[in-house]
């Protein structure tokens, strides 16, 4: 079998380097009117002394807060929102990036705002001490975070003298010593235009760019970055074991192995071993132990990879009780993969995955810049495609033999994670280390073959030389079809809707819908579990479930020449559903512990605590996983009832974008669909939402280190023109640079995070702000807000505020509408949600129409002081 080698992702890319030593990478991607702008630093966490730990990250939170040409902290967010563009950054082990999305008309103005934090950052001493509050929030939202604070507690336990070991975004006392001479040090050490790549993606000109990127940068002093390398690690010998205690509701079981660094012999194949390990519903880690054995809700396999060492993690969620269980299972499936590596199906499935991520990697600019500057940083660009390449070619005797070298049990790093009054057998180290010895099960799952004509794909099936606009196309049975004819990458992004679902839940029956389209893919007329998932995967994509209010589905995003085999399955799943009932005890289990995660999940469950506050009495108020005593009631009769009402043609709409002709897919349904007709009744249309009359709050307390607060002041439904209005309305008070971020967490240092969204639904809204703050600051962070609520209202809104929220909707519009996947969904959610597929393109006009006036007035109209609903999850 001669595997497929996807065509280059780095044709066409400029690469120069500056007289300084700074890297300049361009590509020219003319297909949308955007840019992005990258400026990648070789510089992260393990360039850090013991001193330094976390600098990196400060510089980061501080490279935007102020130059000395816009001296104010606020004045570059400010600057970037009026061009329309985006702004953000990150910092990694190895690496810092900031960057930007713009309309590719601001390049120019972007580029020099980029060059102007780059060259001369002010790192104001002042705004520093405020910054440094929002770090130690940020610090503790990651305490809070389960899954966050056990993967770097794994680190801890798995390393003894490496710098991958430490807390990496600091200590607070450590952070708290941090002064403007501590930054500007490391930031003259370390960000040396030898350390810089600066790479540009988009509607742009290369040789325009290269020329305004040396006249900005081009005099920057070069300089020889010292080096800073983290001590070396001694080989791992023995077991390791650790068991933590915190208010956790589920259990974190973690696996850690040492692999091998960057362009070792084994990277590669170690890396194919992941994906046949723990990547998808047919991978092994996931059939054996959570499928099979019950032992888990959720497990996955990953690797990290850096130039001096390399790890191989397995993380696992479950109840505590089953940890012993899961280790062993675990252990089991890992003992397989060593005594037998993986079959040629296996190997096919990861192929299919890499190919399919190259490509879906390609669909918006920032992916293509961030993948360009890594590989870049690596040693060179063209390393996207040699990896791409090299992995396609893994054999499974290679992936066999580097399983043998990395997973040794007996050298194995575990961590359990667990609540604090549980009680498990994994508690009793002995058990741990009984678990992690040389003896247990050797369990190699079942894998389906899948038959090579089911990949297989008509040769007419690729789009017209140039996109087309989206067409709207009639489907059997009443049902709708919207196709975009994209052809500049050979995949496509299908998404099926249905009107309904949880709206139309009751005390009753909450949480049907979830568990009915979860159960759907496990288990039809003509396929089992497992041969769904296997031949999904063998397609290189994976079976997305969509959760709304008013409508739920199913999506894929598929390499195109498999978009024929894709809408069988998918078209499979939707028809003929079985709801085999030992599948849906597997699917109820999931959505119990997904019940209990949301618990530890800060943002999510104050926005349960919100919803019940906001809408008393109605669906929109149950929670997003249903009522416990009412899911556990649920049989396969009920699901299969609400099945057929929700399921019909008549209440379908399909969203297809990408490489393909419209007709085609028509056709290819229209097949697909014989025979299919809605029978029994459909759900009675829901009643509109009520909405509060005064202060209504919900709030509990927990051990937590943040608070978490969503406030909602009531708004209209969806079908309101008020919508545009309070779209601009949001754009203007949240994010950098908005009223509201800025009166809380710029000037005062409050929150961490600070945040609104237009809350709109078709039976009814609330205009929602959010906060993130320590225990002590909720109450005036609540205060500042209603403050500036009412400083809006009595005093309205400077217009150049609204304006420059305006560019910022405008010019970030067409970056959300990037993707395949993103145009399908947003066509298919209009058109469900009455307003039609139209609404997406006309929706920039709609902004360009708002007067600075109609946004002051619905924030008079809608945005109450008295009048809110509140949800709180109170930290203590």
């Amino acid at each position: 079998m001669s595997p497929s080698i996807p065509p280059s992702l780095t044709a066409d890319v400029i690469r120069t380097k500056l007289s300084n030593g700074l890297t300049i990478l361009i590509k020219e991607m003319r297909d949308l009117p955007v840019v992005a702008i990258d400026t990648w630093v070789r510089t992260g966490y393990f360039n850090e002394e013991d001193d330094e730990v976390g600098i990196s990250h400060v510089i980061e939170h501080m490279f935007f807060k102020g130059t000395h040409r816009r001296p104010r902290p606020d004045q570059i967010a400010a600057e970037v929102k009026a061009l329309g563009g985006e702004l953000n950054a990150g910092t990694f082990y190895d690496f810092t990036h900031y960057y930007f999305a713009l309309p590719a008309d601001s390049f120019s103005q972007g580029l020099e705002i980029q060059a102007d934090a780059l060259t001369s950052p002010l790192l104001d001493p002042v705004e520093l001490s405020r910054e440094l509050e929002a770090i130690i929030q940020e610090a503790s939202r990651k305490r809070d975070n389960p899954a966050a604070y056990a993967a770097e507690k794994l680190y801890e336990l798995a390393y003894t003298v490496h710098r991958i070991r430490r807390w990496r975004i600091g200590e607070e006392a450590s952070l708290r010593t941090f002064t403007r001479e501590k930054l500007l040090r490391y930031y003259h050490r370390r960000y040396t235009p030898e350390n810089i790549i600066l790479t540009v993606v988009g509607d742009v000109s290369a040789g325009r760019a290269v020329e305004e990127i040396d006249r900005l940068l081009g005099d920057l002093p070069a300089g020889t970055s010292p080096t800073s390398a983290s001590p070396t690690e001694p080989p791992q010998e023995d077991s390791r074991f650790r068991l933590l205690r915190g208010d956790v509701k589920r259990a974190h079981l973690l696996m850690g192995f040492r692999s091998v660094p960057l362009f070792h012999p084994e990277d590669l194949p170690v890396r194919v071993l992941a994906t046949v390990l723990g990547r998808g519903r047919s991978s092994r880690l996931f059939q054996e132990v959570k499928e099979k054995r019950g032992c888990v809700e959720s497990i996955s396999a990953g690797v990290e990879v850096f130039a001096d060492l390399g790890t191989f993690r397995i993380t696992a969620e479950m109840e505590s009780g089953q940890l012993a269980d899961a280790g062993e299972a675990i252990v089991g499936v890992l003992r397989g993969i060593c005594s037998k590596g993986p079959v040629p199906e296996e190997i096919r499935r990861a192929r299919s995955a890499v190919e399919s991520s190259y490509y879906f990697s390609q669909t918006d600019v920032l992916g293509v810049a961030t993948n360009l500057a890594y590989y870049e940083a690596l040693g060179d660009y063209r390393l996207a495609d040699e990896f791409v390449r090299r992995l396609q070619e893994i054999t499974a005797e290679a992936v066999e033999d580097a399983a043998q070298k990395v997973l040794r049990v007996e050298s194995a790093s575990m961590l359990a994670y667990v609540p604090e009054q549980s009680h498990p057998a994994l508690a009793d180290e002995a058990v741990a280390r009984a678990i992690l010895g040389p003896s247990g099960a050797v369990l190699v799952p079942a894998f389906p073959v899948i038959p090579e004509e089911s990949r297989r794909a008509p040769a007419a099936q690729g789009a017209s030389q140039y996109p087309a606009p989206p067409r709207r196309l009639p489907l059997p049975g009443g049902g709708t079809l919207l196709v975009e004819e994209i052809p500049r990458l050979p995949v496509t992004s299908v998404v099926i809707l249905f009107r309904g679902g949880r709206v139309h839940e009751t005390v009753e029956n909450s949480g049907i819908s979830r568990l009915a389209l979860s159960t759907m893919a496990k288990g039809t007329r003509q396929r089992d579990a497992l041969r769904l998932a296997a031949e999904m995967e063998s397609f290189g994509c994976s079976l997305e479930r969509i959760f709304d209010d008013d409508y739920l589905g199913l999506a894929i995003g598929i390499l195109s020449r498999y978009l024929p085999g894709g809408l069988d399955l998918l078209l499979d799943v939707v028809r003929g559903p079985v709801f085999p009932a030992e599948e849906m005890e597997r699917e109820r289990r999931v959505q119990r512990a997904a019940m209990e995660s949301l618990n530890d999940q800060a943002m999510g469950y104050a926005m349960s605590l919100f919803r019940e506050a906001a809408f008393p009495g109605h669906a929109y108020a149950l929670p997003p996983y249903g009522v416990p005593a009412a899911v556990e009631r649920l049989d396969p009769g009920q699901l299969e009832r609400w099945h057929a009402g929700i399921f019909r043609p008549d209440r379908m709409v399909v969203a297809v974008a990408g490489d393909l002709r419209a007709e085609a897919v028509q056709e290819m349904l229209a097949e697909r669909m014989v025979g299919w007709e809605a029978f029994g009744p459909a759900p009675p249309d829901p009643p509109l939402a009520s909405s509060v009359t005064g202060i209504t709050t919900r709030a509990e307390t927990r051990k937590k280190a943040q608070s978490f607060q969503v406030l909602g002041f009531p708004t209209l439904d969806l079908h309101a023109d008020a919508k545009y209005p309070l779209d601009l309305l949001q754009s203007t008070v949240s994010g950098l640079g908005g009223i509201f971020f800025e009166a809380i967490r710029g000037r005062r240092g409050l929150a961490y995070v600070v945040g609104a969204s237009n809350l709109m639904k078709l039976l009814g809204g609330y205009f929602v702000v959010y906060l993130g703050t320590s225990p002590d600051k909720e109450e005036e962070a609540r205060r500042i807000l209603l403050e500036e609520v009412e400083r809006i209202r009595s005093s309205g809104i400077p217009e150049e505020e609204i304006h420059r929220a305006r560019a910022y909707v405008l010019g970030t519009y067409p970056l959300v509408l990037q993707t395949n996947a993103a145009r399908a969904l947003s066509y298919s959610a209009a058109e469900i949600q009455e307003q039609g597929m139209e609404e997406v393109l006309a929706y920039p006009a709609r902004i360009r129409s708002v007067t600075p006036e109609a946004v002051v007035e619905m924030a008079r109209r809608y945005l109450t002081p008295g009048r809110f609903a509140l949800g709180v999850l109170r930290g203590s």
